[in-house]
């Protein structure tokens, strides 16, 4: 259950969001599941953005999410334990964000206006890239006015296209839980939940990189919950929680972005060549994020006794 507004008292000041997570528990007998789950781009069509952009065949993906679970009792009657894993690995060609740089012919042109500190900048945030030419909707040209080496009226072919790039996610996450009934009214549960992934490059949060500046995001979560619950009487339980949330991602440059030789320079944009930044890393990167939340809290339920008629 995950609530937006609106918090009831139990839940205290609310952020964001609250979401309720129920996890299953262990019984007096031991019970268990495995699984296999494929997704992959054979199974889609090529969309309208796709086939404008240029291309023929879907972007190739393949997903594969395998895990299992399992539960049952330590001691029967009194302890119980119940546990689940599951691995989500994701290989395929990852769509950015539409960008406009020169073309092979554009890239051409520019090389031929000789040594030019500019320039040179441009051509080594391309490190190699340049917008396909095979879309004639997709090409324009800009004029640079008069060049040596190029002549009166210089003008560069450029093109829209979006960058795809070899994609490479990882996660995985799990989650153990205890029960230890104390007494028949006292029943004491621990859980612990982690998470980790991450996504290489990450054209996702930094959609508009080129080669040489992409980043990655990776980082784990972990919750460790405690409970304590108590059965006053038939229409009052009492319950005690204890929570304890940390995450730690970042948003950071790939190793081979921190040994371009340019990537301490500015964030650099060019009039006419949208949707992409030159030069350094793009900005806002890197950021990482490393909190840690504690929760208490005390509920009280009462329930009404029913109406004796």
């Amino acid at each position: 259950m995950i609530q937006t507004n609106s918090y009831a008292p139990e839940f205290g000041r609310g952020g964001g969001s609250v979401t309720n997570v129920i996890y299953a528990s262990g019984t007096n007998n031991w019970h268990g599941a495995v699984w296999e789950r494929y997704n992959g781009s054979g199974f889609n069509a090529i969309t309208a953005d796709q086939h404008r952009n240029g291309l023929s065949t879907v972007p190739r993906t393949v997903e594969n999410t395998p895990g299992f679970r399992v539960g049952g009792p330590i001691a029967k009657n009194k302890l119980f334990v119940f546990g689940s894993y599951q691995l989500d690995h994701l290989r395929g060609d990852e769509q950015g964000a539409q960008i406009t740089i020169p073309t092979a012919a554009g890239v051409a042109t520019l090389q031929s206006l000789g040594a030019n500190q500019n320039v040179q900048v441009l051509l080594n945030s391309l490190n190699g890239l340049v917008a396909p030419s095979a879309n004639p909707l997709s090409i324009s040209t800009v004029a640079i006015g008069d060049r040596p080496g190029c002549g009166t009226g210089c003008t560069v072919e450029v093109g829209t296209f979006a960058r795809q790039a070899p994609q490479i996610s990882n996660a995985y996450e799990y989650v153990i839980r205890g029960d230890y009934l104390m007494t028949p009214k006292d029943t004491i549960s621990v859980r612990w939940l982690a998470s980790h992934n991450s996504l290489t490059p990450d054209l996702f949060a930094n959609p508009n990189a080129l080669p040489g500046t992409d980043t990655e995001q990776s980082g784990p979560s972990h919750s460790l919950g405690a409970f304590w619950t108590h059965v006053i009487n038939d229409h009052m339980v009492n319950e005690l929680r204890f929570t304890r949330q940390t995450l730690n991602f970042g948003f950071d440059p790939l190793a081979s972005t921190l040994a371009n030789p340019f990537v301490n320079l500015p964030d650099i944009e060019v009039a006419e060549l949208s949707g992409v930044d030159f030069g350094g890393l793009t900005l806002g990167f890197p950021q990482d994020r490393n909190h840690t939340v504690y929760q208490y809290q005390e509920a009280l339920l009462r329930h009404s006794r029913p109406s004796q008629l």
